[in-house]
């Protein structure tokens, strides 16, 4: 079957837009500096990640539906779920356990304006992206192994890429909290006197949006490498007779 290479451009990954656009907000030369030198990294982390380009799916033939992989059900019960807990401000136990902190009503302003718990707050979720995402890729990557020649390949260039940008990427990714960290302070700096910054529109609700919505793009960046693997085992698998 024919396949065609779809339009993915180097910048595709949503946590190198979002880096740039903190980035543009920041008025420090060191923090856009920071962000600058993450979105270089990363991007370049996105386009090798994206090696499945050179087998793309092509669309299914007439009258027939690709069937959802197993693998591709637990990817995006994975994403989904995790997604859902990085977005919400709701109180209640996730399944991870984690929560967005909120200040309490006796905390004082200079509490409230702490940016403790939210440093704990990712850093949990990293852990948490950590433990979850690579046995999930290590499978994909053991059932690939066991297919055709395109994938056992993908196999090893996937084993090789994880090896070599693991360390660097990880490095990187653990400078995100201390540039949200900066921005937290210019925010709360900004509010001046302002103590409704959990109220809609508040300094504190913003930056706690920010955080989730920086959580979010690395959670996709994450998955890049074994949605590609997971995908390309999939389309090998619906085009066998």
């Amino acid at each position: 079957m024919a396949r065609q290479q779809p339009g993915i451009g180097f910048s595709s990954s949503g946590l190198v837009r979002i880096l740039s656009r903190l980035a543009l907000a920041e008025a420090p030369d060191r923090a856009a500096s920071l962000a600058e030198q993450l979105g270089q990294w990363l991007d370049l982390a996105d386009a090798t990640s994206l090696y499945t380009v050179l087998h793309a799916q092509a669309g299914p033939a007439a009258g027939q539906g690709p069937q959802r992989h197993p693998l591709q059900q637990e990817l995006e019960q994975l994403r989904s779920s995790m997604g859902a807990a990085l977005g919400s401000e709701a109180q209640e136990p996730n399944p991870w356990r984690i929560r967005l902190p909120q200040p309490g009503p006796q905390e004082s302003p200079e509490q409230a304006a702490d940016f403790t718990p939210y440093h704990r707050y990712y850093l949990a979720w990293q852990r948490e992206m950590e433990n979850s995402i690579p046995p999930l890729r290590a499978r994909a990557r053991a059932q690939a192994a066991r297919g055709g020649p395109v994938l056992q390949r993908l196999a090893a260039l996937d084993a090789s890429l994880e090896q070599i940008l693991a360390p660097r990427e990880r490095q990187l990714l653990g400078t995100l909290p201390l540039l949200l960290a900066r921005r937290f302070a210019q925010a709360r700096e900004a509010a001046g006197t302002a103590l409704d910054g959990m109220q809609p529109g508040g300094w504190l609700r913003r930056s706690s949006a920010e955080l989730q919505a920086v959580l979010q793009a690395e959670l996709e960046f994450r998955l890049l490498p074994v949605t590609g693997l997971i995908e390309a085992i999939a389309e090998e698998e619906n085009d066998s007779p």
